[in-house]
């Protein structure tokens, strides 16, 4: 995200990687070598496991042209983004905002953002995530 509330966001999802001991870096970028550099970057992500966590906020998804609100349908680009990751090796995990705010005002987004992961294929290499969100 390039806005304020787009990086808020990120850091409070890299918080909570944190606390359920999953590895990550902030703005990884997932070409090597001489294309390396600030052509595309992963919100955050752990190259060593090639898992890729992109925090979706409302820029993300398409507006309802008749009631100006954000629907949870993906526009092209972040689709082509999750799309190239994946053709490149990548795990992506694609976090939805919308998702994120309920799970936080129902008080269990440890709990979410493991089910996420899990969801997309994430392994974790020891239990203590699953124990983590398991006591929430």
């Amino acid at each position: 995200e390039d806005d304020d509330h787009g990086l808020h966001y990120q850091k409070e999802i890299s918080i909570l990687l944190s606390r359920i001991g999953f590895e990550h870096e902030e703005e990884v970028s997932p070409l090597v070598g001489s294309l390396k550099g600030g052509l595309l970057s992963i919100d955050l992500g752990c190259r060593r496991r090639k898992v890729a966590i992109e925090c979706d906020g409302p820029t993300h998804y398409l507006i309802d042209a008749e009631t100006g609100a954000v629907t949870y349908s993906e526009n092209g680009t972040t689709m082509a983004k999750r799309r190239f990751l994946k053709r490149s090796g990548w795990t992506v995990v694609n976090l939805n905002y919308q998702d994120r705010i309920k799970a936080y005002e129902e008080g269990y987004d440890e709990r979410w953002l493991l089910e996420e992961l899990l969801d997309a294929g994430v392994e974790f290499e020891t239990r203590i995530a699953l124990r983590r969100a398991a006591s929430d």
